[in-house]
């Protein structure tokens, strides 16, 4: 029976690894030509949290720091008050979404 317990509590905790890894916030992205179109990708919402700007992008993330590489058209999609080109990031929450 314990072992079953500690199997079940093993798995509720790659559950929630899993569910965590699928939404980030306050993560500071940079702005790159990366073509997502021509590379491998995933789909993320990301909202800009200082305006509230949001879309639904394709993420060729190269980033190896944490922080979120976005394409340059993107970046400028989202920043919709010129600051993330003033300082050359910005901060943004995105989440997971399916294909």
């Amino acid at each position: 029976m314990a072992r079953l317990s500690i199997c079940v509590f093993i798995l509720l905790c790659a559950f929630a690894a899993t569910a965590a890894a699928q939404t980030a916030s306050n993560v500071r992205t940079t702005y790159h030509y990366y073509y997502p179109e021509q590379n491998g990708w995933d789909l993320y919402k990301v909202t800009n949290t200082a305006t509230g700007a949001q879309a639904t992008v394709r993420i060729v993330d190269q980033c190896s720091n944490g922080g979120l590489d976005l394409d340059d058209g993107v970046f400028k999609q989202l920043d919709t008050n010129g600051q993330g080109y003033a300082r050359g990031n910005m901060i943004v929450n995105y989440a997971f979404v399916n294909c």
